[in-house]
């Protein structure tokens, strides 16, 4: 798979249980639909963040999703501080810029998987 950002090859990576896709030249990271939910343990829809993904509204980014190629949607997600992840529209997955899935997790108050992640995609 491609990267949205670089255009680099992605690696598949397994973290708790759960491939994502890497970019090793940019440091970003894909996760498929639900893959967030998995690795964070929330599982509540209505949970601000798994509502916001849900939606994937926001103004149209200049990135494209390495499924479908469409452009993915910018949305800021409710955390402290706000993060900005590329929702694909049609609910293929997410894009996550480099440090934006460790501070999700920690936003989650999942400290030590964001800790895990950080450790492991230091560049």
């Amino acid at each position: 798979m491609l990267c949205p950002a670089c255009v680099k090859e992605m690696a598949v990576i397994e973290v708790s249980d759960v491939e994502i896709d890497w970019c090793a030249s940019c440091g970003g990271i894909w996760l498929d639909e639900g893959e967030l939910e998995l690795l964070s343990g929330e599982k509540d829809t209505s949970n601000p963040v798994n509502k916001a993904l849900k939606t994937g509204q926001g103004r149209t980014g200049n990135k494209n999703c390495p499924v479908c190629a469409k452009k993915m949607n910018s949305t800021e997600l409710p955390v402290v501080p706000p993060v900005e992840v590329d929702v694909c529209p049609l609910r293929h997955g997410i894009w996550l810029d480099k440090g934006e899935l460790e501070k999700i997790m920690v936003c989650l108050k999942n400290d030590e998987l964001g800790k895990l992640i950080s450790s492991t995609f230091k560049a």
